[in-house]
């Protein structure tokens, strides 16, 4: 009943069941659900849903619009691993790229124009995707891949409570 409900009010919205019984699975597949997951979840499971959501468009990871030269480019976030600012050039390493892709644009702005809960001011000169931290040492994030990004001491402690709490929700949440 909440599904169908759920399609009259959203019909665009994507619909997982995810349950301990298989008895539904025929209404789910007449409600042209994304996926039926049967309990208890397995990691597999919950990727193929992912998958399955992300191929019918359910799934729009936003992008930052950045300046570069006489052209803008969309930058996906997912594809953020940290920005850093040196002489007013703000620098975006990005999964899967060598070097980084360069912008005069101050991380202040670019920091209010993310406005995505995985970002983090790290420092004066580093904003950081907390989806790409391997791991927190006193003075540092360590990225995955092994760069070391280091933490304001004035900031120290917001920092690492505002890290572990999204470190907590992302895993409430399931990813």
């Amino acid at each position: 009943r909440a599904a169908n409900r759920l399609q009259q009010i959203a019909p665009d919205c994507l619909i997982v069941f995810v349950t301990t019984s298989p008895d539904f699975a025929v209404e789910g597949f007449r409600l042209q659900a994304v996926h039926y997951c049967l309990k208890p979840v397995q990691p597999e499971m919950l990727e193929e849903c992912f998958k399955r959501c992300k191929a019918r468009g359910g799934w729009k990871d936003r992008s930052v619009a950045l300046p570069v030269g006489s052209e803008v480019l969309q930058i996906p976030l997912h594809a953020i691993c940290f920005i850093e600012s040196r002489d007013h050039v703000a620098s975006f390493w990005l999964q899967g790229r060598e070097k980084p892709i360069e912008a005069r644009i101050s991380l202040s702005q670019i920091f209010v124009e993310l406005d995505d809960a995985r970002f983090l001011r790290a420092s004066r000169s580093y904003i950081i995707n907390m989806d790409r931290v391997e791991s927190m040492t006193t003075d540092a994030f360590i990225l995955q891949g092994g760069m070391d990004i280091p933490i304001s001491r004035q900031e120290r402690s917001a920092l690492r409570s505002a890290y572990s709490k999204y470190i907590i929700e992302r895993t409430r949440r399931g990813y």
